[in-house]
């Protein structure tokens, strides 16, 4: 993930696409910063968390969602 990212961070900055290493590091600030989900993304993932995990609170849900994309942004930083 860090590549594709770095890829992309190239590209709009209008660099020669063989430049791509280079944003590796703006790339891996990337993954850091999004890694923590805000208040609206824990919400929209509760949504899908109650299909599977009904009967637990709201609250618990919006952790649960947040902890899934943690994960998620983790495996993707390696």
């Amino acid at each position: 993930m860090p590549e594709r990212i770095a890829r992309a961070l190239c590209i709009q900055a209008g660099q020669p696409e063989t430049a791509w290493e280079s944003f590796i590091p703006a790339a891996r600030a990337v993954l850091e910063a999004i890694r923590e989900p805000d208040a609206v993304m824990q919400e929209a993932g509760a949504v899908m968390v109650k299909a599977a995990l009904d009967g637990q609170s709201e609250e618990a849900r919006e952790e649960d969602a947040a902890n899934i994309w943690r994960y998620m942004v983790g495996a993707a930083q390696r």
